[in-house]
This record gives C-alpha cells, structure tokens and sequence, in this order.
C-alpha cells in the first residue's frame, strides 16, 4: 500500500495525479440511491445485503445482470457515455441522537488507469467485478491486491483506530481508495489482478488479456455532521462493518464505442485524456435525475436493513436459503425450535448487548451458532460445543451463512442475523 503523504496525493487525483499514471476519471457527486441490495453477489433478494451507496445507471436493480440493461438508464456520472454502476457499502456516522445515518460525499471519482502493462483490450460488456473483502474484520484478512487506504486527504501523521478509521479528525476530506482486478478473459468474462508471477508479457495469467484498471477514489466530508471532530476511536462504520471490511461492485455500462477509445487513454504515461464517444463528452453533467427503478422493494434506511437481513431463514440442513418478506405468511417460530431459539439471538445480537447465549447445547443449529461464532468477542460460547456437529456439517453450514454475517463497529462486533426454521 502507498505510505506517504506525496504518493497518495499521486493516487488520488486533482492536477498531481497528471504527473503519475495514465488515467481518464469520471466523477459522480453523490449516490443516487441508498438500497440494501446487491446483485453481483446476492441477485434478487432484498434480505441478504447490507446497505450500499449507488453511483451511476439509475436502471440498476436487484436483479441486473447486463450492459444493455444499464445502458437504457439516466446515469448521474459526468460522463454521458459511462452507464456502468458502481456501489460501495454505506459510511455511517452516529448522530447526536444516537441513530446511524449515511455520511455526505464531497465527490466519488471511478479512475481507469493504465496499471503496470499496457491495456489490450477494452473492460468487456457484461463485466461484473468486486474487489475487497465484506468478510474481512482485521487489516490482515483484507485482500492485498485491492490496495484499500482510509486516512485524511492532505493530512499527515494521523494513525488508525482499532476498526481502520483515521484516528483523529480529518482537516478536509477522509478518502477512501479501492482498486480492482485489471485482467480479463473477454469470452469468460473471469478477471485476475497482474503480478510478475504468472510469467507473461502482460503480468496476466495465461488466457487473459490486460484492461484499463478501475480505481475508487471517494472522498467525504465529515465538516457538517461532526463539526466537533474526534479524537481516538472514530464515530464511524460502514454498513458492512469495520473499514477493513471495505469492498467495491461494478458492472460495466460505458457503450462499447467508448470503452474500445478508453484503451487509448491508458497508453500515455503522463497526462489525463477524456473518453469521449457518441452520447456525449467526459465531463459534461447530467442531463437527467437518476432515481431508483425499482422504489417498492428494499429499503434506504440502515436500521431496516439490518432488521431484513434478520428474516433469513433455513429449512434444514442441506438445503437451500428463504427469503421471507413483509407479509409472508409463515408462522412465528414456536419457543423451543431451533428456529426460535436463532430469531432470539439474531435479537439479542443485534440490541447491542456485551454477550449473547444459546442455552440448548443439543440443539445442533445452536450449537453452530456458538461453535462458529464463539470465535468473536461478541458471543461467549462453551468449547465443549464444537464437537456438536462434525467437521464437514460445520464447514458446509459456515460456508453457507457466512454471507449474513454483520460487521458492526462498538458494541456489537460479531452477530449473526438468521433464523434456522428447522426443527433438529
């Protein structure tokens, strides 16, 4: 990761990233949208995602899988040939009322740089990409090739607290920078980052082909809802977690035309050249309100969010996910089931107490919830319970609910929102 001050500067734009890469920019000032849903990683559900910002296509929804489909969309990008979306988990700040409420942006900038090899071929329609890690709870288990930075635009010396926020006050901005992969296989749409290892040309394994590199540059602005400013522990956390759970989606939208002219842009080491193509030319803004396409499913508000992902339920062992939403018509849980005893502890997990219980030690849904989440400091769980389920079970069930594990800074560290609905 970049260390200095001067590099950073480099990175993230303005007239002193001309001096450093080849790159266009295209810059959005703020989301159109707050939704919690995802359709790279939890297609139509509106009860699996946290919260993210949108920037971009307003044709997004739930269930996007396709270029065409963005490029019939009102876009609030400066760019009227970029359709593409891009969204991020939701930063939140806590207000004076205790409440957790998004923060406002100075400006989101997605950078297409030349990276460490020429581009070859332009990013493909289609494309889907995320880079970083929901999953990750320490700088340790973030992925190193995204090269995620928080810290405090044109401030020096400011160190980190325990969740990865700057540690003090931010003069101006607090900036946040997120890379994502820049090798492509253009029929299988499968991306790789670049590194002298594979032993090719172009940094890329075998079978793929270098592309202009998508960077997230995002810079907030903490003036107007912290006027006092902090010191030690940030009053911050994103709706995913802890700034080492940061992690960014794409899905390409730019019309063919200009992503083939992008791969020119990236040619020149030295300076900054817009994309242009038929629709327009890079920097114009927009000419439309980008709004939400689909305003009846999901929902904006964090505390909602996070009350939907608690619906989940599992109908037994070995079988797939339900979504239950507002309305279903299945019963309550009955005190004593498995499932009762998880919408418990979703409860308690989730009111922000020091610890959380299940009492049944039988129980093997129980058991699960305290053998896998016993390893966080939010839930106290006995030892002699991972001997409950086997090996293989535990595995095959942690892989299948690690995706509704939520992050949360304070408080709560470690919780799980889901209903087991089976009776074990």
């Amino acid at each position: 990761m970049p260390s200095s001050t001067l590099l950073r500067a480099a990175l993230t734009g303005g007239l002193v990233a001309q001096v450093a890469h080849a790159y266009t920019q295209v810059n959005i000032m703020s989301p159109f949208m707050y939704k919690n849903i995802d359709p790279i990683v939890f297609p139509g559900s509106f009860t699996e995602s946290h919260l993210h910002s949108f920037f971009g296509s307003d044709a997004v929804t739930a269930s996007t899988t396709t270029s065409a489909e963005l490029q019939q969309g009102c876009t609030n990008a400066e760019n009227p040939n970029d359709l593409s979306v891009y969204w991020v988990p939701t930063l939140l700040y806590q207000s004076a009322s205790g409440s957790w409420e998004p923060v406002p942006l100075m400006r989101f900038s997605a950078y297409y740089n030349l990276g460490e090899t020429p581009a070859e071929v332009p990013i493909p329609q289609n494309l889907k990409m995320v880079a970083g890690s929901a999953d990750a709870k320490t700088a340790a288990e973030m992925p190193s090739d995204a090269k995620i930075e928080w810290f405090c635009e044109g401030d020096s010396g400011i160190g980190t607290d325990e969740n990865g926020f700057p540690s003090s006050t931010c003069s101006t901005h607090l900036q946040t920078l997120l890379y994502f992969p820049n090798c492509v296989n253009s029929d299988t749409l499968e991306t790789a980052y670049k590194s002298r290892n594979y032993g090719t040309p172009n940094w890329c394994p075998q079978g793929m082909s270098s592309m202009p590199q998508l960077r997230f540059s995002i810079r907030y602005d903490l003036r107007r809802v912290l006027p006092g400013g902090w010191s030690g522990t940030a009053p911050l956390k994103l709706s995913s977690g802890n700034a080492f759970s940061s992690h960014g989606d794409f899905i390409n939208g730019w019309t063919e035309e200009a992503a083939q002219n992008m791969v020119a842009t990236t040619n020149e080491k030295y300076h900054f050249a817009s994309v242009d193509g038929s629709l327009g030319k890079n920097g114009e803004k927009p000419t439309c309100a980008a709004t939400d396409a689909d305003p009846s499913h999901g929902t904006s508000d964090f505390e909602e969010s996070v009350r939907l992902m608690s619906t989940r339920t599992y109908s037994a062992v070995g079988t797939p996910w339900r979504d239950v939403h507002a309305g279903d018509s299945s019963p309550t849980p009955r005190q004593g089931t498995a499932s009762y005893r998880f919408s418990h502890f979703a409860s308690c997990a989730l009111s922000g107490r020091p610890a959380c219980h299940i009492d049944d030690d039988a129980d093997a849904s129980a058991a699960l919830a305290r053998t896998e989440l016993g390893q966080g400091p939010f839930v106290k769980a006995a030892s002699a319970n991972r001997r409950a389920l086997s090996k293989t079970t535990r595995s095959r069930l942690l892989a299948l609910g690690a995706s509704v594990t939520i992050n949360s800074c304070g408080a709560v560290s470690f919780a799980l929102a889901i209903s087991y609905s089976a009776e074990i």
